[in-house]
């Protein structure tokens, strides 16, 4: 039951990504497309994909925990909350970090969303790494789809370099 609470969630978290986001997350996690592969279609290098790939994760840790906060009724609340699932990752400037714990400070109601906020944030990275392992191993077990290929370069370095005097 809580699994699938929790993929409604991210799929609501999900379907507010900007469009572009939601291409890059779709093609790069669960369809296991290299960046590089997409470069050429989206009219960027691999390395601006990735960027993009990093972002929109981000994007959607952010949106997913905006999703469990409830609605607000007093005006003061409203605009805090639409900041808190970005204050929760670290994701706002000092000044607008100030005012969020400013209120919190002064607001038992969003002190204790905050803190259900702070709970979801640890469980969602243990989460995240759970399903990049299964998805991984979902991949690898695909017929007619490679193995999941090792990170490591060829011709990389294993050993320091060594300085001749």
């Amino acid at each position: 039951m809580s699994d699938r609470l929790t993929g409604e969630v991210a799929l609501s978290a999900f379907e507010t990504l900007p469009p572009r986001w939601r291409y890059v997350l779709w093609h790069t996690e669960m369809l296991g497309a290299r960046p590089a592969a997409l470069a050429a279609e989206l009219g960027m290098t691999a390395n601006g994909v990735a960027a993009l790939a990093v972002r929109a994760r981000e994007g959607l840790r952010q949106a997913f925990l905006q999703a469990h906060v409830p609605a607000a009724r007093a005006e003061n609340c409203r605009s805090l909350r639409r900041r808190l699932g970005s204050w929760t990752r670290g994701k706002v400037t000092a000044r607008q970090g100030r005012a969020v714990s400013a209120h919190l400070a002064g607001c038992p109601k969003r002190h204790r969303v905050a803190a259900v906020l702070e709970t979801v944030n640890g469980g969602q990275q243990r989460r995240c790494a759970r399903a990049g392992r299964r998805l991984r191993l979902l991949r690898s077990a695909s017929p007619g789809r490679p193995a999941p290929r090792s990170r490591r370069r060829a011709g990389r370095r294993t050993t320091p370099r060594t300085t001749t005097a």
